[in-house]
């Protein structure tokens, strides 16, 4: 009866992860593929530090403002999956990337674990958060409880839970979806629309889908890319350094 009743909680919780989301499909761990090279590295340094992994640009230290992401990854994704989007964000906006591992690759069961980076990295001084998927999602969780703390929220192929009203804040917002994502669909972005602020600004990715926010290959009920995943990385890096800078 009590192994029964174990995956009973299990159940029901996988459950409240795809209601509120809409983008659990899966109960398979999605882990990073084994790619090529990636030229980004020659120009970050990517390291573990503590409990998370940092990526920055080389020329990071010597920069008199420092900003920093606290990343959250989406769900059952290893947060090495993202180290190829954390090295083309911090080299192209000079940021530090902070990804932030969770408990069984699972935002919603520590979405305040990203609280404490900014504490430990005192001479940054303006942070944002950012989440794919269901990381997101607790991303805005994140700076809800903690609008003092961060300056911005980027939501990749992800939205608010409805206990998650941002709508009121000043907070600036940029929502990244890609075109064949049949996960976080264009109708449920838009349906979450009135949890964000007003002037939220909403970019698609012409020929990305999903997955290809991260490096681990395809996942079950998304759409099929037209782009590489290297340009998914690269156009979301270019438009989140646009967002940084009109900040």
């Amino acid at each position: 009866m009590k192994k029964k009743s174990f995956f009973t909680c299990v159940s029901t919780l996988l459950f409240l992860i795809a209601l509120t989301t809409g983008t659990f499909t899966s109960c398979a761990f999605y882990k990073p593929l084994e790619e090529p090279f990636y030229q980004k590295t020659l120009f970050t340094l990517t390291e573990k530090t503590g409990d998370w992994i940092t990526v920055k640009p080389l020329a990071y230290e010597g920069m008199q403002k420092k900003h920093g992401i606290v990343f959250y990854p989406g769900a059952l994704v290893e947060p090495e999956a993202y180290m190829p989007l954390a090295q083309e964000i911090a080299y192209e906006a000079q940021v530090l990337v902070v990804i932030v591992p969770m408990p069984f690759d699972l935002a919603v069961l520590a979405p305040q674990r990203g609280a404490k980076v900014p504490e430990a990295f005192p001479n940054v001084t303006t942070w944002f958060a950012a989440g794919h998927s269901l990381g997101g999602a607790m991303a805005a969780t994140l700076v809800e409880k903690h609008q003092q703390v961060f300056s911005g929220l980027i939501l990749l192929a992800a939205y608010p839970a409805k206990s998650n009203d941002l709508s009121l804040s000043r907070l600036p917002v940029l929502s990244l979806s890609a075109q064949f994502d049949l996960l976080a669909t264009d109708e449920k972005i838009e349906k979450a629309q009135s949890l964000l602020p007003a002037d939220t600004r909403y970019v698609t990715i012409v020929g990305g889908n999903h997955a290809q926010f991260g490096n681990y290959g395809k996942q079950k009920g998304d759409g099929t890319a037209l782009i590489e995943p290297e340009e998914q990385w690269e156009f979301t890096a270019n438009e989140i350094t646009e967002f940084l800078r009109e900040l």
